[in-house]
């Protein structure tokens, strides 16, 4: 049976950053009563669906939304038809591109949307939240799917900091606690140091929480926190 809403908006945490379960559940409420708040106002940045479940074994935060997936390869240099020195100077320069694979620009493709699920639950370890996320195709299997998320799904400026582990922790691959099936998994080991450092010495709230902890942690792979958002929290 579905558990029974508290409604208390605004609740004090216990010891920030950790959660209580009833914390998280109470922060999830809050989250989905914001985005309803915004009278479909997020639908036009690609929003489609935010739910809060609390039927199966874990309660979980559901959300749906679309990205900007890209593809990168690199330019083609292309030798000059005609001279024969003008032929050794481009197999010169392709030489010295392989020499030096950094100077190989990469350049998009293609641009299309993609519609990502995302999934936040309470991590018993670590008492925050963890984040898993579903891309269509199908289960993630192997390093070279990983490779591509990476650089499809996560914007550039975060790329080297998750693969390198980073602040947040990284990127993986793992069962979803629930269902079992392989996820994409953002690792929450060094999440609670990362939310207390951009708090400061502001109270936080179950109001509060999710959208600091979202803005951290989703916005590396996708999930960015609109201002309309923030502007719903300020106003509520």
């Amino acid at each position: 049976m579905p558990k029974t809403e508290i409604s208390r908006p605004g609740m004090k945490l216990s010891i920030f950053p950790f959660l209580t379960g009833e914390e998280f559940s109470q922060a999830c409420r809050e989250f989905v009563r914001l985005v309803d708040g915004c009278d479909g106002q997020l639908e036009s940045l690609g929003w489609t669906k935010t739910r809060f479940d609390e039927t199966g074994a874990e309660p979980v935060l559901v959300v749906r939304k679309y990205t900007d997936s890209q593809s990168t390869v690199p330019t083609e240099t292309k030798p000059v038809v005609g001279e024969k020195n003008a032929n050794i100077e481009g197999e010169e320069d392709m030489e010295d591109l392989e020499d030096d694979p950094d100077a190989l620009v990469r350049q998009p493709v293609s641009t299309r949307k993609c519609e990502v699920e995302y999934h936040v639950m309470l991590s018993p370890t670590y008492r925050v939240p963890v984040l898993y996320f579903f891309l269509p195709g199908g289960p993630p299997s192997g390093p070279n799917q990983l490779h591509n998320m990476y650089n499809s799904l996560v914007p550039t400026q975060f790329r080297s900091k998750l693969r390198d582990v980073g602040v947040m922790g990284g990127v993986s691959i793992t069962n979803h606690s629930l269902t079992g099936i392989p996820v994409y998994f953002v690792h929450p080991c060094a999440t609670s140091e990362a939310l207390e450092s951009v708090a400061g010495d502001k109270e936080q709230t179950t109001e509060t929480y999710l959208l600091l902890w979202i803005g951290l942690v989703g916005n590396c792979v996708g999930l960015n926190i609109p201002l309309e958002l923030v502007a719903q929290a300020g106003n509520s």
